[in-house]
């Protein structure tokens, strides 16, 4: 069997990581694992940039514009969506889901999809108690 090793090292890599806003206190835990794994792979502060965007929805769009400019060699895309009383959840996860790889897809950028769907219902006031803006 032939096996196909592949460099995982971040050196002189230009990354750019798009992140929700919305669901902070997950997405920030999501930012900051990103971020070591990319020092732990010897990735330089000064060629990473993050940028946040409202909700989970906006990451694809967002994602497209900075492979499009083909100035980044990958776009890590963290956000993080839980399902409520109503069907946006499924809406949210289709489209996001969809968008991230069709961005990848379309322009040849590495776009790595890290977004938590979670089936779990939470109700209404527990969400906005968790969940900080």
């Amino acid at each position: 069997m032939q096996e196909l090793k592949v460099n995982l090292l971040a050196e002189g890599l230009r990354i750019v990581i798009v992140a929700s806003r919305f669901n902070e206190m997950i997405v920030d835990r999501l930012i900051e694992g990103a971020l070591d794994t990319f020092r732990q792979f010897g990735g330089s502060p000064d060629e990473l940039l993050l940028t946040r965007v409202p909700g989970a929805f906006e990451i694809s769009t967002a994602a497209r514009q900075f492979a499009e400019t083909e100035a980044y060699d990958a776009i890590v895309c963290l956000g993080a969506v839980i399902r409520g009383a109503t069907s946006h959840y499924d809406h949210v996860c289709s489209a996001v889901t969809s968008g991230v790889a069709a961005v990848g897809a379309d322009t040849g950028i590495p776009t790595i999809f890290g977004l938590l769907l979670s089936l779990i219902h939470i109700s209404e006031p527990t969400r906005r108690y968790a969940i900080s803006y």
